[in-house]
C-alpha cells in the first residue's frame, strides 16, 4: 500500500546556497545533510521532503524552465499568515514574490529560487477554521451567472452585475461569500427579461416597487434586478421608486467586462462601485454602511491603484 509522496529531489548548482535560501529564507528545517551530496528539508508538518541535490553532471550554465516536459512547480500548503511571513521574508531577500488569488478566493504566493526553479504557497484554511469562502455556494452561484449572462444574450438585452459580484468579477477571484446575485438592466427590457427568468424556474418574491427592482429566486437562489432609465439630459437614472429620475454617477457602464476564470460578464464600473458603497449611507440614510463594504472599498481602490 502507497503511504504517500515521501520526497521530491531538485537538481541544483549550488547546494549550499540552495540550503541557505530553503532554510534561511523559507524557513524550512533541515533533517539530513551530507555535504557535497545532498540536502534534505522538512516540508512543514508534513510527511514529505524535498531534496536539494547537486546534478549528476555539468550542468552547462542550464536553469530550470517550467516549459519542458517534467516539473512546472512545486506548492506548498500553508495558512494565510504563514503566507505572509513567506512573503515579507523573501522581500528581505530581495526574492520578487507575487501574491495573487485563484479564481475561488484562495491567496497563492508566487516565487522563485536561486535556480529560477517555481515554487509556491498556496493558502489552506487552519484546521477548525471557517474557510473565507463557501467554494460550493460560489459555484453554484458562478453557474447561475453564466447562464443569465447566456439568457440576456439570447434576448438580445444588455445586463450588468452590480454589488459584490460585480467587485469580485473586476478583481478576478471571489472575495467572500454573497448572500445573492445583484444585476442592473434596463427598465424597456424588464418585462422580457421576467419572462425568461420566469420561463427558467424563477419565482418573484417581494421586494421594492416593481417598476424600481425585480427580485427572483429559484431552488434558494436569489437574484435582484435594478431597474434603469436615461433622464432628458441623457444620463443614467433609477428607473421607479421613492428614487425614481435620480441619476447614477457618470461612467458607471462604461466599464470592459470583468472576468472570473474563464467566465467573462459586464460589471458596472469599479469608480462607481467606490462611490456607491461610500455614498450609500448618505444617500439613504435608513441604511446604514456594512463593515463588509469598508473591506470592498480597500479592496476596489488598491485594485485601482494598481493600474494607474
Amino acid at each position: 500500500m502507497t503511504s504517500g509522496f515521501h520526497h521530491v529531489t531538485l537538481n541544483v548548482t549550488d547546494l549550499p546556497r540552495a540550503r541557505a535560501f530553503y532554510e534561511g529564507v523559507l524557513g524550512f528545517e533541515i533533517d539530513q545533510d551530507i555535504p557535497g551530496y545532498k540536502v534534505r528539508v522538512r516540508v512543514g508538518e508534513s510527511r514529505a521532503r524535498l531534496v536539494l541535490c547537486p546534478p549528476p553532471g555539468d550542468v552547462d550554465a542550464d536553469r530550470f524552465s517550467e516549459y519542458r516536459i517534467g516539473l512546472d512547480h512545486i506548492s506548498f500548503g500553508a495558512c494565510l499568515a504563514e503566507l505572509d511571513r513567506v512573503g515579507k521574508a523573501l522581500a528581505a531577500a530581495g526574492v520578487r514574490a507575487d501574491l495573487s488569488h485563484d479564481p475561488l478566493g484562495t491567496a497563492v504566493l508566487c516565487f522563485r529560487d536561486p535556480d529560477n526553479i517555481a515554487l509556491e504557497f498556496f493558502e489552506e484554511n487552519a484546521p477548525g477554521s471557517v474557510p473565507r469562502v463557501n467554494t460550493e455556494r460560489a459555484l453554484a452561484q458562478l453557474q447561475r451567472i453564466e447562464q443569465t449572462v447566456a439568457m440576456s444574450r439570447q434576448l438580445g438585452v444588455d445586463i450588468w452585475l452590480r454589488g459584490g459580484w460585480a467587485m469580485d468579477f473586476f478583481l478576478g477571484w471571489v472575495t467572500r461569500d454573497h448572500v445573492d446575485i445583484d444585476w442592473t438592466a434596463w427598465i424597456d427590457d424588464a418585462s422580457a427579461i421576467a419572462i425568461a427568468l420566469n420561463a427558467d424556474g424563477y419565482q418573484t418574491v417581494a421586494g421594492p416597487p416593481p417598476g424600481q427592482q425585480l427580485d427572483v429566486a429559484k431552488d434558494g437562489w436569489e437574484m435582484s434586478f435594478a431597474w434603469l432609465a436615461r433622464g432628458a439630459d441623457g444620463k443614467v437614472t433609477v428607473a421607479g421608486g421613492p428614487h425614481a429620475g435620480e441619476a447614477w454617477p457618470d461612467g458607471m457602464l462604461d466599464w470592459p467586462p470583468g472576468r472570473i476564470g474563464p467566465l467573462q460578464c459586464p460589471i458596472i464600473s469599479p469608480h462607481v462601485q467606490v462611490e456607491c458603497k461610500e455614498m450609500w449611507s448618505t444617500w439613504v440614510p435608513c441604511s446604514p454602511r456594512r463593515g463588509k463594504d469598508a473591506r470592498d472599498v480597500a479592496l476596489l481602490r488598491e485594485a485601482l491603484s494598481r493600474q494607474t
